[in-house]
């Protein structure tokens, strides 16, 4: 048996039940176990376990008004989701229009920081949609990332596709695995990240491919790994209304004043 919340009309309420079997933790779906399951309706709120075949999933997740606990369903806010898929389990939270979401989840394996695309491992991932904004963990072919981006509307976490605004993006290309924040019109970003043969940080205003190197992006500022011959180094670099404090090897130091940043951009571009 489990303890089960159920809503009805104007509140919720705990429910306890059964699926043959007596197991505990195993989808409601599944025949010879059960589930803890809370869930909401219309006049009330609660957090809900979902389950799917071959597992199960705790789910809270809200409705319009900015509260918690309404069904994923409900246009106009934003659910955290636990969720299962098959050869394993793993806990998602879903947005859903109007809000956002982080989204951890599995991929036939069991294997951890492995990218969702590969079978045999899973991936974490938080992602946005229309309206909000949100973290978002992206795999590639080859390796894993994470992803904080943004969409119009407001600021951070922006998708590197979305005009105005800019984004944080840790991503992995095949032959290995890194981290790259890239930037877009009106933003600024931090990228590491890999290439076949080694890592490099190549600038960012680079059309046509990736960049790690600091690149200054107009109206915004950025902390950006860069790459020097022989090894690596990170790079507080200064764009046009503001600066930021970088640790630079190649400089042998720290950089905290806007002159500075400015110089140490100029090098690094030089350089590259």
């Amino acid at each position: 048996m489990s303890g089960v919340p159920v809503s009805v009309p104007g509140g919720w309420s705990e429910i306890p039940f059964y699926v043959p079997g007596g197991m505990s933790e195993v989808p409601v779906s599944v025949l010879g176990g059960w589930s803890e399951i809370p869930f909401y309706v219309p006049g009330g709120m609660s957090g809900v376990p979902v389950s799917v075949p071959g597992g199960w999933s705790e789910i809270p997740f809200y409705v319009p008004g900015g509260m918690s606990g309404v069904p994923v369903s409900v246009p106009g806010g934003w659910s955290e989701i636990p969720f299962y898929v098959p050869g394993g389990m793993s806990g998602v939270p879903v947005s859903v229009p109007g809000g956002w979401s982080e989204i951890p989840f599995y991929v036939p394996g069991g294997m951890s920081g492995v990218p969702v695309s590969v079978l045999g491992g899973w991936s974490e991932i938080p992602f946005y949609v229309p309206g909000g904004m949100s973290e978002v963990l992206v795999s590639v072919l080859g390796g894993w990332s994470e992803i904080p981006f943004y969409v119009p509307g407001g600021m951070s976490e922006v998708l590197v596709s979305v005009l105005g605004g800019w984004s944080e993006i840790p991503v992995s290309v095949p032959g290995g695995m890194s981290e790259v924040l890239v930037s877009v019109l009106g933003g600024w970003s931090e990228i590491p990240f890999y290439v076949p043969g080694g890592m490099s940080e190549v600038l960012v205003s680079v059309l046509g491919g990736w960049s790690d190197s600091p690149a200054p992006a107009v109206c915004g500022w950025s902390e950006v790994l860069v790459s020097v011959p022989g090894g690596w180094s990170e790079v507080p670099v200064s764009v046009p209304g503001g600066w930021s404090d970088f640790p630079v090897s190649v400089l042998g130091g720290w950089i905290r004043s806007l002159s500075l940043c400015l110089v140490a951009g100029v090098i690094l571009l030089l350089m590259f």
